[in-house]
């Protein structure tokens, strides 16, 4: 039987480096064997070269043999029994939940026990073996304990960086690596070292920034499908694969655990003084967010068991960094559909949108937190906050337009003179700029522009690529030999333009677009119908006139309803309330005291509906019974106020002074009302400590009398001014202070029947001085 070795992946040189297949390497790490299957009939078509010294058999005894030649007949069974059966099922999914498997193979005479790791790679069977660990029969059974232990401190982080030492301290304390790090990927696959745990004595790579070409394209597409990989001696020789003549096929091992890593990387790894190392991926939104790095300066050997719980943390911070972030964004997201929709109004109620903007330069500003925007909308740009000149933003639109079409109509960057030179002599007012298209033939833009932040970025190492010629002459890549601090000073930038930034631009595009359409629609269709509408003017009024005729009768309707079960619901409700006395006088010694509480409440539940049955019957009575204009004398009226009022003036201990009051015209029972409404409410919402001092005044104008009712009471805030005579509205709860809110509605209804108006002025905590004016040209009743 021939055999022969799998094609290896070519040296890395200067013109490859970037296409070198990481995933298809050819060979493994030493520290286990590699055996590729027929699923069919595990028949052995490839094997890893070190079979011999892993499991006492030479790789071309094993090729083309069936597995049971090395296995058991019971592990033959188990492996067939846990492979999945149906071929929907996700493979690998579906092994790595039941991976390790626990076999025995009998190696020079003796049973050696082996984790079995199991995956496949197109249409092949993958069995890894690796021999097990003293430590794995314990690593198993605290496997749980362990990720318990591990979820439970995730989840008390309430910080993102409280989040990022958690979980690299329980890898550290789970793996005993001397150094573990957090890496977070920038838009440009640069890594930032967020957090960071070492050991006494090891550098440290906090707050280093890393380039993308350390991490490159294809292996970052491999961290994002294997969520782990492990190296425990970085400075071992790779194990060629070698396979029968007929099966030489090249094999993808993406998802194995033994792959061998690209040379470059050992190199790199060598310069860095780490001998072991074990990555796990950041996965969020089914992108690569990061990677937890752990360096040691020796080897170090894992078992399977606990390299699967450090991926667990793995998993569990990719979960909370999802929640976390879906959290910030919904709250920032919240407040800029505020600020949108405040916006999208105001341009609604705009002739010209350009006037919106002026008006609300600070929301206009925050919906992408920009620093600078320019309006542009025919031969006019309406500038706001810090911005090129008017010229240069003439200039910039007209090159903006040719970057964006109808299909296309956002463009934005945080450095804008990279792509538009021009913009060289402005950076510092505008590095980035986010522009949307409105409208093309009006050369119709939104220009939002953010201000140059200079930043310091401190390199793990001058992150430039190093090239040798080799003695072939070949040019071969070889990683830095340095990862000291080197700063670099970057300049011509802005801060970045986030998601939740750009998306309310798109979406505050396209409602301005709409309105356009719509008012382009509606000025369209108005022009249209301006002649017909002329000339049917006369039947509009006349039916406009019905509709009013038709509201007033619904209206008086409503009110009569109003009047109507209000009236009707008195009966039933003083049954309740003389049958809930009743009860309370007969069984008072048979009911015990929660018995009695929930009677009280049955009482003073019936009071309050009897007050507001009363207030809303009130309420109805003005329009109803309409008006009945006499001669008052208010002076003699406040006097009968007084007297009904007298009780809660005595409780009080209040105070009440007035002017000698003229007499006026009105209807008697209203204006009794009015003013005991105003007393009442200074006697009620009065400060506890306080004794109410108020005073009831006037002044003769020209066209109405102006009455005041001023008191020291509570005063109310200026937010409110217009609420309180909102029928039902009130300020405080009904423990605070009783009543129905309707008291201020009917005084404002009084006022208006008298052909005047009612209004307050106060200061919150130091009082209120409420004033309505009666018409000098009410005409007496006949």
């Amino acid at each position: 039987m021939r055999s022969q070795e799998i094609p290896s992946v070519p040296e890395v040189t200067l013109i490859n480096c970037d296409e070198e297949p990481v995933h298809t390497p050819g060979s493994i790490q030493p520290h286990g064997a590699l055996l590729v299957l027929d699923q069919e009939s595990f028949r052995i078509l490839q094997a890893s070269e070190n079979t011999f010294s892993v499991l006492g058999r030479e790789p071309e005894d094993l090729l083309n043999q069936p597995l049971k030649a090395l296995l058991k007949e019971e592990h033959m069974q188990l492996l067939r029994a846990e492979l999945p059966l149906h071929e929907n099922t996700p493979k690998n999914a579906f092994l790595k939940n039941i991976n390790p498997l626990r076999l025995s193979i009998e190696v020079e005479g003796e049973n050696t026990d082996f984790n079995g790791i199991m995956h496949f790679s197109d249409n092949w069977l993958i069995l890894e073996l690796e021999p097990l660990l003293k430590d794995s029969d314990v690593a198993f059974t605290h496997f749980y304990d362990l990720s318990r232990k591990s979820l439970l401190a995730l989840q008390s982080a309430d910080e993102l960086e409280d989040l990022y030492q958690v979980a690299i301290r329980e890898v550290q304390s789970l793996t005993g690596f001397d150094r573990v790090l957090l890496y977070q990927f920038d838009d440009e696959w640069n890594g930032d070292v967020v957090a960071e745990t070492r050991n006494k004595g090891v550098d440290s790579y906090l707050g280093l920034h890393f380039p993308h070409t350390d991490i490159p394209r294809q292996a970052r597409a491999l961290y994002t499908v294997n969520w782990l990989r492990y190296i425990p001696d970085a400075t071992y020789q790779a194990v060629p694969i070698i396979a029968h003549k007929d099966n030489d096929f090249t094999l993808d091992l993406t998802h194995s655990t033994l792959r061998s890593v690209s040379p470059i990387h050992l190199e790199y790894l060598a310069n860095m003084g780490v001998k072991a190392t074990l990555t796990i991926s950041l996965i969020k939104d089914n992108k690569l967010w990061g990677l937890i790095a752990c360096h040691h300066s020796d080897t170090i050997n894992l078992s399977y068991q606990t390299r699967i719980a450090s991926e667990y943390i793995g998993q569990i911070l990719s979960l909370q960094l999802a929640l976390k972030q879906k959290s910030e964004n919904q709250i920032m997201t919240l407040t800029l559909r505020r600020i949108h929709t405040l916006l999208i109004e105001n341009i609604t109620r705009k002739q010209d949108y350009q006037d919106s903007f002026i008006q609300l330069p600070e929301e206009t500003l925050a919906l992408t937190n920009a620093t600078g925007v320019a309006i542009c909308h025919e031969k006019h740009i309406t500038l706001l906050g810090i911005t090129p000149a008017y010229q240069e933003v003439t200039l910039l639109r007209n090159w903006v337009a040719s970057q964006t079409n109808e299909q296309e109509n956002m463009y934005y960057t945080a450095r804008l003179a990279r792509y538009y030179p021009p913009a060289n002599k402005y950076t510092k007012k505008a590095a980035g700029l986010l522009a949307i298209l409105i409208a093309r033939p009006q050369q119709s833009y939104i220009l939002w522009f953010r201000r140059e932040v200079i930043q310091e970025v401190h390199w793990g190492g001058k992150p430039d690529k190093f090239y040798q010629k080799e003695e072939n002459g070949t040019i071969r890549l070889h990683p830095r030999k340095s990862f000291d601090l080197w700063k670099e000073t970057v300049k011509g930038a802005s801060a970045k333009w986030n998601e939740e930034h750009v998306m309310m631009a798109q979406e505050l595009g396209n409602a301005i677009k709409d309105i356009f359409a719509f008012k382009a629609a509606e000025y369209h269709r108005r022009n249209k119908t301006l002649s017909k509408l002329n000339n049917e003017l006369k039947s509009e009024i006349k039916r406009r006139q019905e509709v009013q005729s038709a509201l007033e009768r619904s209206n008086a309707e409503l009110e009569r309803f109003a009047y109507v079960a209000s009236h009707d619901l008195q009966e039933p409700l003083r049954a309740v309330s003389n049958f809930s006395m009743l009860l309370k006088k007969r069984y008072a010694d048979k009911i015990d005291e929660r018995a009695d509480k929930y009677i009280r409440f049955i009482v003073d539940g019936t009071s309050r509906m009897q007050t507001l049955i009363d207030d809303i019957l009130a309420y109805s009575r003005l329009e109803r019974k309409g008006n009945h204009f006499v001669e008052i004398d208010t002076h003699k009226m406040i006097q009968e106020v007084k007297s009904n009022l007298s009780t809660a003036i005595q409780e009080t201990d209040a105070k009440i002074k007035h002017q000698n009051l003229p007499t006026v015209v009105g209807d008697q029972s209203q204006l009794r009302q009015l003013f005991q409404n105003l007393i009442g409410n200074a006697l009620k919402y009065r400060h506890h400590d306080v004794s109410p001092e108020i005073y009831v005044g006037y002044e003769e104008q020209e066209e109405c009398w102006l009455f005041s009712v001023a008191d020291n009471g509570i005063g109310i805030e200026k937010e409110f001014f217009d609420r309180i005579f909102v029928i039902f509205q009130r300020l405080h709860s009904a423990r605070e202070y009783t009543g129905t809110g309707i008291g201020l509605a009917i005084c404002q209804r009084i006022s208006e029947m008298h052909q005047g108006k009612i209004w307050v002025e106060s200061e919150f905590g130091e009082g209120s001085t409420f004033y309505f004016t009666i018409s000098k040209h009410l005409k007496l009743s006949e």
